[in-house]
């Protein structure tokens, strides 16, 4: 058996991969998902900022 440990360049810059495989009504959330948390700053991407202030720091981006 094989393990890939290679570290990806997506992991350590916290964004997501979609799957663009299969697209349906069913799985748009999918291809969504990772599209909208890609497009945040990296500081609201940044998994040391707790819930709340991820929702106060979201709030400002999305209004400015």
């Amino acid at each position: 058996m094989i393990i890939h440990n290679a570290e990806l360049s997506h992991v350590k810059q916290g964004t997501l991969l979609a799957q663009r495989s299969m697209v349906s009504p069913y799985n748009a959330f999918a291809i969504a998902g990772p599209t909208v948390w890609n497009s945040l700053p990296d500081s609201l991407r940044d998994p040391a900022v707790g819930p709340d202030q991820f929702r106060r720091d979201l709030k400002t981006h999305l209004f400015e």
